[in-house]
């Protein structure tokens, strides 16, 4: 996701031109910290008010161990080995918690940070989506190739090890797959959506023609070809959601463009973990809900940009939190019993 411009896309979205919508040592320290968190065991944090059968499943600790783990395999660049072994990573816990999985495949694209053509696999995981009532939840898996928020020139060259900004969304939607499969929902069915190429977006000062700075290429190009007409009835976007400081304000664009959903989203996060879920309006964010919201999709985006370890080789487990993941997890899969739970409005 890019921060740099916010005014500039604002200004854009409301307009409608939006179109589509040392590298060892610190491998090596934050593989040290996972271990370390890891061998602990985090309290689960007491939820506000009583959650359903469906939420109260979702494994911290398990959801934990997907996040170390993806950081274990090292950087998740497009075309790297840590790529590969995350795409089989996901795929099979998927499997396993009975999704069926499709790995859709587009490119070659060449992105201006890089200047290196990349394929894209995009990796969908479903759930009864043959119901009337269907959610999409969403996040990115890829890395960073480079750390430019970093300070010094030696820091800037070092990939982003995305412990955060990758991996706690993944861990996320491993950890309701698990919960889901254990308590089946009766009405809704589900899409679980791992987004590649979304964080090779340009440097800032680096000219390209794209409303989205390069950004989000998995999502749009995945936006643009896949989703039926009869599509979702509310996603959700996880980005950047393990902070261990977590607070989510209302994203900008997501209030502009899907209130509704934003509001009864907001509403579970509410009564659930009012210290986390505050309802004012942050800032608008250019990431993977963006080109459902241009294809006219309610898709919002969850995410906690105040992370000062955002692009920087310090996007580590260290950063983040097993008991933010809790938080979000619960929350999405409070979401889907909610629905669950309500009658089929006829037409």
């Amino acid at each position: 996701m890019n921060r740099s411009k916010w005014n500039w896309a604002i200004g854009l979205f409301l307009a409608g031109a939006m179109t589509a919508s040392g590298m060892v040592s610190a491998q090596t320290q934050s593989s040290d910290e996972a271990t370390s968190m890891t061998n602990s065991v985090p309290s689960v944090p007491t939820a506000a008010a009583p959650m359903s059968p469906l939420a109260a499943a979702f494994d911290m600790n398990r959801a934990w161990k997907d996040l170390v783990t993806q950081v274990e395999f090292g950087p998740r660049i497009p075309g790297s080995t840590g790529h590969g072994k995350t795409i089989e990573y996901i795929r099979t816990e998927l499997e396993k918690a009975g999704f069926d999985v499709e790995i859709r495949q587009a490119g070659p694209v060449k992105p201006t940070l890089t200047g290196q053509e990349v394929d894209i696999y995009n990796i969908i995981g479903t759930w009864e989506i043959g119901r009337a009532r269907r959610l999409f939840f969403s996040a990115h898996y890829d890395t960073r190739p480079i750390s430019d928020q970093a300070k010094t020139a030696r820091e800037i060259i070092q990939p982003v090890p995305g412990a955060n900004d990758g991996a706690s969304g993944v861990a996320v939607l491993l950890g309701m797959a698990r919960a889901i499969a254990e308590h089946p929902p009766k009405n809704v069915g589900v899409y679980l959506v791992f987004h590649d190429v979304e964080d090779l977006g340009a440097r800032q000062g680096q000219k390209v023609r794209d409303p989205y700075y390069e950004y989000c290429i998995g999502s749009r190009y995945l936006a643009n070809d896949w989703l039926s007409p009869d599509g979702f009835e509310a996603g959700v976007n996880f980005d950047m959601v393990a902070d261990a400081d977590l607070h989510f304000p209302q994203e900008r664009y997501s209030t502009q463009k899907a209130p509704e959903t934003v509001d009864r989203f907001w509403g579970i996060g509410e009564r659930l973990w009012p210290e986390v879920f505050a309802k004012k309006i942050g800032r608008p964010v250019i990431d993977d809900h963006l080109p459902y919201l241009a294809h006219g999709w309610p898709c919002i985006n969850l995410i906690d940009f105040d992370f000062a370890p955002w692009h920087t080789p310090r996007d580590t487990p260290e950063s983040c939190s097993p008991q933010s993941l809790y938080i979000t997890g619960t929350t999405g899969l409070e979401f889907i019993s909610d629905l669950d739970s309500r009658p089929l409005e006829k037409p």
